[in-house]
């Protein structure tokens, strides 16, 4: 998630014109603005408070007395959009702290309430600054949020901080993360790094040289970004790729840090390094760096710079890397100060917003040419910029003080804006607005909508039997499947259907993307056939079937087994001399206008050792019993 630390007021504006809610994940449709928390559910937004704790315990807001301010934050939902936790800062100590879904402070297993990091600085020759336990008060405005891979419950939140005291001259900023786990404590507990501190260092790694984030950068903070691509099921090892931005110069340690994250953690993989013009400049508006899949399966990133310039380039799905040939740079002029960036849902628009003479909206397109578009929009004091779930992209704005505003179809750049908020929202504890947004894409498709399962719910047949994936199936999510009293007995991927061989009586079928819930299917037990079958002869199991259309069974060639519920709905259903055996749970329902004919010898009868439910003849029907037997 994206926040700034210069307060302005906060109006978002939206585009004019009809727009269904696109098919996004559930789990993105609230944002948490600190105070504010908006629902984008449907095309017409709502604000509210963040839940209340007490002043003691976390984060306040009676009446508009709240104890936070809207710097620094980030939110996790669930698979319904439901709040999990939060980060942003308490006004009561102007440090970041981590919030559960009811507003109480989590803390780590030492009792720290705190993010604290144990600070050895190296600048290459030796170490000049010694703090275990340090407490930073300057940070980067984004946080990313990273579900843990195959663990439902933890989270790796990736920050970037600097040094509280008077040492802003002699340290750059530092990439850290914490380890939040929700299964531990009351509440979700951060894990300890050491009896001093809950932070842990990603720039001392393994192939990290011992100065990889430069001192003496006093500006280091303004060009600091940390994105993350959306998790990789589909890779081996079921992966993020992670890019930290450092840019001490335009000669010295500037590039992408990239870093794997997987249910191991973080392993540095390398730099690299963009052929970056013109030089970084010095001023103080935090700037956002952005990543997004394309259409064809690569990353396309993109990060404003100190100054007026945006550089962005593809990297390539497999290795993360840059794509020779893709680097551009767009020089806005040095009149304008960019802040806020935000692709496209396909990528190929890339908006911006700066601050200057003029204050803009405006995009770059034809991102694949020599030469790509630039165009201002809107005259607009604009902060970061996001998509919400309702596929619209989101702004702040000065001119109605407390309110969003939106733009629809992002893919369709000259489409407009609304003229009026979208959302009003209140302000924090310094009567000021956030003109930080949250970035919601890096736990996005981890909590996929779950999907329903249809399939023969009896485990009769020996052959296999084919169990289907609808509802909210998406062809793109990665599935996986546990099955319990079957073959195969797991299957990880993104068909809709699988074969299961049942080897047992009953089972069950699970299904879950990602940490959604899982849906089960509960596969019955069967009384299955197991006398002869003499040759011609078909064994048909009907299982939860109900009779629409007339049909007549013949035991020359039929041996019937029903199990569960039988509905005759039609006026013609014949056996003529079928050995038919009934389970324990089988019940017969002959229903309006229905007809059930038992002829020429058939004989109906408990099977499997215990007698069935019988046959019910509702208002209308019939049952004709003609030579034939019922036990």
């Amino acid at each position: 998630m994206k926040n700034n630390i210069l307060n302005r007021a906060f109006t978002v504006l939206a585009l004019a014109g009809s727009l269904s809610i696109t098919a996004q994940n559930p789990q993105l449709k609230n944002w948490c603005i600190p105070v504010n928390q908006v629902n984008f559910s449907t095309m017409s937004p709502v604000a509210s408070l963040l839940p209340s704790s007490s002043a003691a315990n976390g984060y306040y807001n009676p009446s508009g007395t709240e104890n936070f301010i809207s710097e620094t934050s980030n939110s996790m939902h669930d698979a319904n959009g439901n709040l999990l936790f939060f980060v942003t800062v308490d006004a009561n100590s102007s440090r970041l702290r981590v919030f559960d879904k009811l507003g109480n402070i989590i803390k780590d297993s030492n009792g720290n309430i705190d993010l604290k990091f144990d600070y050895f600085w190296h600048d290459g020759w030796g170490t000049y600054f010694s703090d275990p336990g340090h407490i930073f008060n300057h940070w980067a405005k984004e946080v990313a949020i990273l579900p843990v891979p195959g663990n439902c419950n933890k989270y790796y939140i990736v920050l970037g901080f600097q040094d509280e005291n008077n040492l802003t001259d002699a340290i750059a900023y530092q990439p850290v993360y914490a380890i939040l786990d929700l299964s531990l404590g009351a509440n979700g507990q951060l894990i300890a790094a050491s009896s001093t501190a809950n932070l842990f260092d990603l720039t001392n790694l393994p192939g990290m040289s011992s100065n990889s984030f430069k001192p003496y950068a006093p500006y280091h903070k303004y060009r600091f970004g940390i994105a993350a691509t959306p998790y990789r099921p589909e890779t081996g090892n079921k992966n993020y790729f992670l890019y930290v931005w450092g840019e001490y110069s335009n000669t010295a340690s500037k590039g992408f840090y990239k870093y794997n994250v997987d249910a191991s953690g973080f392993t540095f993989m390398n730099v690299e390094n963009p052929t970056l013009s013109p030089a970084v400049g010095t001023n103080t508006f935090y700037q956002e760096m952005e990543v997004v899949k394309l259409p064809g399966g690569n990353y396309r990133i993109g990060k404003t710079r100190e100054g007026h310039s945006i550089y962005f380039c593809d990297l390539d799905y497999a290795t993360g890397s840059i794509i020779a040939g893709t680097e551009r740079i767009i020089d806005l002029g040095v009149s304008k100060s960019l802040e806020g960036l935000e692709f496209s849902p396909d990528g190929s628009i890339l908006y911006y917003s700066y601050h200057g003479t003029a204050n803009k909206i405006g995009y770059v397109s034809n991102l694949t040419t020599a030469v790509p578009t630039t165009a201002d929009l809107l005259n607009h004091n604009a902060g970061f910029i996001e998509i919400a779930y309702d596929g619209r992209i989101y702004f702040n704005s000065n001119t109605n003080p407390g309110t969003l505003i939106s733009k629809t179809v992002p893919n369709l750049p000259g489409s407009g804006f609304w003229s009026v908020p979208a959302v009003s929202l209140a302000p924090d504890f310094t009567g000021a607005y956030s003109n930080l947004l949250p970035d919601q894409l890096d736990g996005n498709i981890y909590y996929p909508a779950s999907p329903t399962i249809s399939g023969d719910n009896y485990a009769c047949d020996v052959a296999a039997e084919q169990y289907t994936l609808g509802g909210s199936y998406d062809p793109n999510t990665y599935y996986t499947w546990t099955i319990i009293g079957g073959t195969p007995s797991t299957y990880y991927g993104t068909g809709n259907t699988l074969n299961i061989t049942w080897t047992s009586s009953g089972g069950t079928i699970s299904v879950q993307a990602g940490c959604s819930p899982s849906t089960t299917l509960a596969v019955k037990p069967c009384c299955r056939y197991s006398g002869p079958i003499p040759a011609g002869v078909t064994l048909t199991y009907l299982n939860n079937v109900t009779e629409s259309t007339p049909v007549t069974y013949n035991g020359a060639t039929s041996i019937i087994v029903i199990n569960g519920t039988y509905n005759i709905n039609t006026n013609a259903v014949t056996y003529n001399n079928v050995p038919t055996y009934l389970a324990a749970n089988a019940v017969v329902n002959v229903n309006l206008t229905g007809s059930l004919k038992l002829q020429t010898g058939t004989v109906w009868q408990a099977g499997c050792g215990a007698m069935w439910n019988g046959i019910t003849l509702n208002t209308g029907s019939n049952l004709l019993v003609d030579a034939s037997t019922i036990q």
